[in-house]
This record gives structure tokens, sequence and C-alpha cells, in this order.
């Protein structure tokens, strides 16, 4: 999944992990 935002599995680019 990805977001637009960061959150507690986001990546340094914002986007979460798959």
């Amino acid at each position: 999944m990805t977001k637009s935002t960061p959150s507690s599995t986001a990546s340094p680019n914002g986007r979460e992990l798959d």
C-alpha cells in the first residue's frame, strides 16, 4: 500500500512499505 503522508510503517519517501 502507499499513502501520501508518513505513518508508523512509512519509508523516508513518505510512502508505506509493502
